[in-house]
């Protein structure tokens, strides 16, 4: 992805130019063929390209995500070199991907105090959106990566996680 058309999904995301403008920046049109954000991700994510990474994730956000998305997103959620890691979960949080299981929890049970903007909390409110996106996902696999998760050493994800565990709780007694 170019430096103009990262500018561009930026001023898309503010509400400063039309999808049209954007579907003519990129070749494509979005709105009929959202599934070409998946391929500007994975692009952005072979090239380690933060702000491509940043930049195809606004498209997505704007033009939805698909099914073609997990597999790129699911690599970006416990990778390092990027710093959209909670928009990653927030999206696969969408997708209820069960493929998307495995990163979800290496992605919780990581800690993230390396990276800057994530060190405020130690990673903390990404652990816990990781917890919601594997409690949406609602699978037997995803229920037990939380009762892990319930037994982590860190004290908030191990909340996190039992958190999500009540509520399952509570639903099925409902």
């Amino acid at each position: 992805m170019t430096p103009n058309q990262c500018e561009t999904a930026r001023r898309l995301a503010l509400g400063r130019v039309s999808d049209e403008i954007v579907s003519k920046e990129f070749g494509v049109d979005l709105s009929s063929e959202p599934a070409h954000t998946a391929k500007f991700l994975a692009t952005a994510a072979a090239q380690r390209d933060a702000a491509a990474v940043e930049a195809a994730l606004l498209l997505a956000f704007h033009f939805g995500f698909t099914a073609e998305h997990v597999p790129v997103l699911s690599q970006l959620v416990t990778l390092d070199w990027h710093t959209r890691h909670q928009d990653v979960a927030v999206a696969l949080e969408e997708l209820r991907a069960p493929e998307s299981i495995q990163g979800l929890y290496e992605a919780a049970s990581k800690t993230y105090r390396a990276l800057p903007y994530l060190e405020a909390d130690g990673g903390h409110s990404f652990a816990r959106k990781c917890t919601w996106a594997l409690a949406r996902i609602n699978t037997s696999e995803a229920w037990q990566k939380l009762e892990l998760l319930s037994q982590s050493e860190d004290g908030q994800v191990q909340a996190y996680a039992q958190k999500r565990l009540g509520e399952r709780t509570r639903k099925v007694r409902s």
